[in-house]
């Protein structure tokens, strides 16, 4: 894995998160990137081994993600307690498009995110 951190958080940190949200032994390289931005997103792209999120700088956390209906079978109401669950929610929902070449659905993706999420908070010493 590359890559190109434009946050407060500190390499190393990002790449346990990685490690985490990643399946073990997944070999497959890519660039990562991570940055603040107006909304909290993250994007797949099909054709390039790049996985960009982004966080919104100023959001209050507790939040509900998807709280409004979306196309594409997102799963609604999901609760993130931190900006650091948001990192790993959307590191492990991007890896999962990735990972599956596209071939995951939004919904898959989020409840692959979901449970990555509440294994990091049980298993996690961050």
């Amino acid at each position: 894995m590359y890559l190109i951190n434009r946050t407060d958080y500190k390499n190393d940190f990002i790449k346990k998160i990685v490690e985490f949200a990643m399946p073990s032994g997944t070999k497959k390289p890519f660039l990562l990137v991570v940055r603040y931005g107006s909304i909290s997103t993250g994007i797949c792209y099909d054709y390039f081994p790049i996985i960009s999120v982004t966080l919104e700088k100023n959001a209050k956390y507790p939040l509900l993600r998807n709280d409004k209906p979306r196309t594409k079978n997102y799963i609604r109401n999901i609760p993130i307690e931190s900006e650091m669950a948001h990192l790993v929610f959307l590191v492990a929902h991007e890896s999962g498009h990735y990972l599956s070449n596209g071939k995951l659905s939004e919904g898959d993706c989020d409840a692959y995110a979901i449970h990555t999420v509440s294994q990091w908070r049980l298993f996690s010493s961050f």
